[in-house]
């Protein structure tokens, strides 16, 4: 697919820099406007810079680090997290004489390391964690991304993590159960994991006993699993209910204490509680989602037939059932009828559940051939991705940028959500889902992924996951910090976002730096809070800045 170029009257410098961001061009065409005497075309100049990932952003951006403007500084600290071979520079200036004392600008490069560092850089995570907020906030989720990627040493640094989860503050306390959780507890290893049991309790805020849950859960013995289910499921967070039931695996706990939580009033928690019980798997659990199977709401049968699926026991495909139930229950066919459903199936979700189905491991040529031939544009795809054959462009198009928006006002079938626009960090972003917006694309398109405490999104004119408009637009990628309440725009690769937008129901520094960020819920986080796959968007209403 095409990137999506947009056509942008040039006003100012600003403008200039934000065209050479979303084309990819060269490093050396920004080092005038990191020059310039105007901190907003600086701004921008640093941002960009990062966006390009360009080793040769390299010395600008050090450059930048010592700016007048303490923006400037921390946008070119972030931006050099994006750039490869960032480590000695940044390890430079975290060392220098006079060292760097702005807690800020401190903390954004110890950030930056979790994404160019290695293990040289891991005595410096670790001496800051004695550290204040927010540079031991920063080095523990450096610490978390570098244990994501293997590391080699990292995880030296568990005991130091597990030793700062004792602190009072409940946003410190997160920021290390979410590094342990990354880089993993080893209780073979000789990792002190049993402080963290009691500390789940005492942690003082609902993410904060998420993350040290998540953490020791898979290294604790039985006797201490049965006491942190027995502590957890009791709690009033549902978030936090939702992250134990979704820890659960099969021989950990007994289906008997998971079944009361079918009948839970919050979507997060019931949810939960059915892939709990299909990876539990046994007599009592399969008994219990296929007793809510009658009567039930398509999309929540749909999720009772995928959990009964993974345990084993296949549900039969109906003709008569509702689409989602046929597109979970494909299953339970054999390679011929799969085809015939992938052809001819009247409900494209359906359709192309039964092609991925199909086309798993390594499908048969023949197969194959059959399906690159389907009418359907999601099946053909299917069918072209499995031989390796590129997908054909759609035709090029033009999106105009509009720094004018501010704001959107989304009706759901839960409710209503208030966005505001991030337009000076991501305005392609921002134009491209307000065009949609205005062409009524996403009226009646349904939340496809909702994952609890994470992520509920939308978007998707298939209904999938997998459709698009038919473009593909550049990441804006920014320092900004993924918070509940968050809107991305979804992606695949990089530079392959077009309509699929997510909403942060967590904090999720993970996604900083990796994917573009162009609104925040204003009203409505509870609403977003509530939203289920199979919710839809009923109507998107814009709001521009008054001429």
């Amino acid at each position: 697919m095409f990137i999506l170029w947009a056509a942008l009257a040039l006003a100012g410098p600003v403008d200039e820099v934000r065209a050479i961001a979303w084309a990819r061009g060269p490093a050396a065409e920004l080092v005038r406007f990191a020059e310039s005497g105007d901190p907003q075309v600086r701004l921008a100049a640093a941002r960009a810079l990062g966006r390009l990932r360009d080793p040769a952003a390299l010395s600008p951006l050090v450059a930048l680090c010592g700016d007048p403007e303490e923006a400037v500084r921390v946008e070119a600290a972030s931006a050099l997290g994006l750039t490869p071979g960032a480590e000695e520079a940044v390890l430079s200036l975290l060392a220098a004489a006079p060292p760097v004392e702005e807690p800020q600008l401190r903390t954004h490069l110890l950030d930056a390391l979790g994404y160019v560092g290695t293990e040289r850089s891991l005595p410096v995570l670790r001496e800051a964690l004695r550290g204040p907020w927010p540079m031991m906030g920063g080095a523990a989720r450096a610490l978390g991304r570098l244990g994501r990627s293997d590391v080699p040493g990292v995880s030296e640094a568990v005991g130091d993590l597990i030793a700062c989860t004792g602190r009072n503050a409940p946003y410190e306390v997160e920021a290390c159960g979410w590094a342990l959780r990354r880089i993993g507890i080893d209780a073979e290893r000789g990792d002190p994991w049993r402080p963290l049991v009691g500390r789940v309790r005492t942690a003082g805020s609902a993410a904060a006993k998420a993350e040290l849950l998540s953490a020791v859960w898979p290294a604790a013995d039985a006797r201490s699993r049965d006491k942190l289910l027995t502590l957890v499921l009791l709690e009033p967070s549902p978030a936090l209910r939702a992250r134990q039931l979704s820890l659960v695996q099969a021989g950990q706990t007994s289906s008997s204490a998971l079944i009361p939580l079918l009948a839970d009033p919050h979507p997060w928690v019931s949810a939960e509680a059915v892939a709990a019980l299909g990876r539990l798997g046994d007599e009592a659990a399969l008994r219990a989602l296929q007793g809510g199977l009658d009567g039930a709401d398509p999309w929540r049968a749909a999720e009772r037939v995928e959990a009964l699926s993974a345990a084993g026991a296949l549900v039969p495909w109906a003709p008569g059932d509702p689409a989602p139930v046929r597109a979970a229950s494909v299953g339970s066919l054999d390679a011929e009828a799969r085809v015939g459903v992938a052809l001819h199936d009247p409900s494209q979700r359906v359709r192309s559940a039964a092609a991925y189905a199909l086309l798993e491991g390594t499908p048969d040529p023949d197969l194959i051939a059959k399906l690159s031939v389907a009418e359907d544009r999601s099946v053909r795809e299917a069918a072209l991705d499995a031989a390796g054959t590129p997908i054909p462009p759609e035709p090029q198009r033009e999106l105009t940028v509009d720094l004018s928006l501010r704001e959107a006002v989304l009706q759901t079938s839960k409710g209503e959500l208030h966005l505001r626009f991030l337009t000076e960090v991501a305005p392609l972003a921002v134009s491209a889902f307000a065009g949609l917006a205005e062409a009524d694309f996403y009226d009646g398109l349904i939340f496809h992924r909702v994952i609890p405490g994470f992520v509920a999104q939308g978007g998707c004119p298939r209904g999938d996951g997998t459709g698009g408009p038919g473009w593909v637009i550049p990441d804006e990628v920014s320092a900004l910090d993924f918070a509940p309440g968050a809107v991305g725009m979804a992606r695949g690769a990089r530079d392959t976002g077009g309509s699929q937008f997510f909403l942060t129901t967590g904090h999720h520094p993970h996604l900083t730096g990796e994917y573009t960020q162009f609104a925040v819920i204003t009203e409505g986080l509870e609403v977003a809070e509530r939203l289920q796959v199979g919710d839809r968007i009923l109507d998107v209403t814009l709001v521009r800045e008054a001429p």
